[in-house]
């Protein structure tokens, strides 16, 4: 159960069992509770140190949100925080001490650049930072002509009169932009730089705007923007390094298992070009391949990743082999004195058999239109039998 008390210092609730089974917490700003434990229900409260902070604008005296102010004191104590819309910001329960205090905000200079503030035990401190502005602003819009804002658009300010003077901001999802920083008497050409994710800049009117800064905010630079796609162009280079260019062959491109493009290339060309190609971030495959008549080379396929305005994709090509040529290996090249000693010996044995055998090898049945009649050759002579 939780409930407030206001303009008295107790509070009443019960009827209750026990008084030993309650439980009771206190919460304020500035103060730390505790129970006492002589006496239930009694909360006894002590004052915490507390340092309040004030950023201001020192000729408006507008307070001044988004401040990043940075805290240092003793025991190595450290404290980065962002101010708010208020331009206040409260400390609760610093130990007593010397804290230095810096604000940071852009467009602003406070001086001095540190203050110091001691903080007691049991006090509030108060300190108040004031910063004067030395640069400005510039703000506007892109959009579609339906009306349609552009967003993630980088939008640029660039000084050539002030030594390259650069600022740029990025189109919110209003289509609204706000460049910081630019500096007074400064002449500033406010143009489209890009897109923040890499890709071409939008074709807009007016093209540009050549503006001049004084001491104060500039507003209504607004921009119309042509539609606009995100396109990649792709660049196919083939490379026969071992092998003539063939007089034909084929390139396509695919996505999923689709065709997105075919074409038939001829010698001595070996570069394709394949423009809009949408920049979808998803994955391409190119294949190179022979024309069918002929197979003068192994079909090749290289992926990409259509993530930027423009792929340059290689593909490296090697010749096939014929089914005519023979490949003779290593293993082949040794195994030929292995086969010819294995002849040398059949031979040799051959001629050590007397010379009726070695003659009888060579004996064979001849047709002579006669039955019966036999040829030997290799003997000097020719046996006929009688009819």
């Amino acid at each position: 159960m939780k409930f407030f008390i206001k303009n008295h210092y107790f509070s009443r609730i019960g009827p209750i069992r026990r008084a030993e089974d309650i439980e009771i917490t206190a919460e304020l700003d500035g103060y730390s509770f505790s129970e006492n434990p002589n006496h239930i229900g009694q909360i006894l409260s002590t004052k915490l140190s507390k340092l309040t902070v004030v950023v201001s604008d020192v000729v408006t005296n507008q307070r001044l949100g988004g401040v990043l102010l940075s805290v240092v004191g003793e025991k190595d104590y450290r404290s980065n925080n962002v101010i708010d819309e208020t331009g206040v910001i409260n400390f609760v329960g610093l130990a007593p001490g010397d804290y230095f205090l810096r604000a940071i905000l852009q467009e602003y200079k406070f001086e001095p650049s540190m203050t110091t503030a001691t903080v007691k035990e049991g006090q509030h401190e108060h300190v108040e930072l004031r910063g004067r502005r030395v640069s400005f602003s510039v703000f506007g819009r892109v959009r579609e002509m339906s009306g349609t804002p552009v967003v993630d658009v980088i939008v640029e300010a660039l000084s050539e009169q002030c030594h390259q003077h650069q600022s740029e901001a990025t189109t919110t999802q209003d289509g609204l932009y706000r460049i910081r920083a630019l500096k007074p008497h400064c002449q500033y050409r406010v143009s489209i730089k890009g897109s923040a994710s890499g890709g071409p800049a939008p074709h807009c009117f007016p093209s540009k705007f050549d503006v001049r800064m004084t001491a104060e905010d500039l507003m209504g630079l607004d921009m119309v923007a042509a539609p606009y796609e995100s396109r990649t162009d792709l660049a196919v280079e083939i490379e026969f390094a071992s092998m003539p260019i063939p007089p034909i062959y084929r390139v396509s491109v695919q996505q999923g298992g689709e065709v997105v493009s075919h074409s038939v290339v001829h010698a001595p060309v070996t570069i394709f070009y394949l423009n809009n190609l949408p920049r979808d971030g998803r994955e391409y495959s190119v294949r190179v391949e022979s024309d069918r008549h002929q197979q003068p080379f192994i079909a090749k396929t290289v992926f990409f990743t259509a993530n930027a305005p423009v792929h340059v994709v290689r593909v490296p090509i090697t010749m096939s082999k014929r089914s005519s040529e023979v490949e003779i290996s290593v293993g082949s090249l040794l195994a030929l004195p292995f086969f010819g000693l294995i002849a040398l010996a059949f031979f040799n044995q051959v001629r050590r058999l007397p010379p009726f055998f070695s003659n009888a090898l060579l004996l064979r049945p001849t047709c002579t239109g006669h039955v019966g009649v036999f040829a030997v050759y290799n003997l000097d002579f020719v046996l006929y039998p009688s009819f």
